[in-house]
C-alpha cells in the first residue's frame, strides 16, 4: 500500500532534477528542444513508475491484457490518422468560413473511416450501436 502512494514522489524525484539539469545545461534558448527533452524525461519517469505499479498489481491480481482488441483499435486509428495526414489542409493563415467547413468535413470523414473500419474488424463495435438502440427503445 505504501508503494502506491509513493509513486508520484518517485516520478517527481526522477523528472524534476533531470529536467532542471537538461534545461539549464543543454536547452537554453531552444524552446522546441526544451519541450522535447522534458517530454522524454517525463515519459521515462512515467514508464518507470508504471512498471513498478504494474508489478505490484500483478502480484495482487491476475491481469489479462486484450492485445488483439488493442491492435484492432490501433489499426483503425492509424488508418484515420494517415488519411487525415495526407488530406490537404491550409496552415499559417486565418481560414475563411468555407475552408473551416472543409477542414470540419475532412475531420468528419476521418472519424467515419475510423468507425467504418472498426465496424468491419471488431464484433463488439458492431454490437454497441445495436445495444444503444435497444436501450432507447425500452424507454
Amino acid at each position: 500500500m505504501f508503494i502506491a502512494f509513493s509513486l508520484p514522489y518517485l516520478h517527481s524525484a526522477i523528472s524534476l532534477p533531470s529536467a532542471f539539469y537538461i534545461l539549464t545545461n543543454f536547452a537554453q534558448g531552444q524552446p522546441l528542444q526544451a519541450a522535447l527533452c522534458v517530454a522524454i524525461i517525463n515519459l521515462t519517469a512515467r514508464l518507470a513508475t508504471f512498471s513498478i505499479q504494474y508489478s505490484v498489481a500483478r502480484k495482487a491480481a491476475t491481469i489479462s491484457i486484450p492485445w488483439k482488441n488493442i491492435a484492432k483499435y490501433v489499426l483503425a486509428a492509424s488508418a484515420m490518422a494517415i488519411t487525415l495526414y495526407l488530406a490537404p489542409h491550409p496552415a499559417g493563415r486565418a481560414l475563411t468560413l468555407m475552408e473551416t467547413a472543409g477542414v470540419f468535413l475532412e475531420t468528419v470523414a476521418g472519424g467515419a473511416i475510423y468507425i467504418a473500419l472498426l465496424m468491419l474488424i471488431d464484433k463488439e463495435a458492431r454490437r454497441i450501436p445495436k445495444e444503444i438502440l435497444r436501450e432507447f427503445r425500452k424507454r
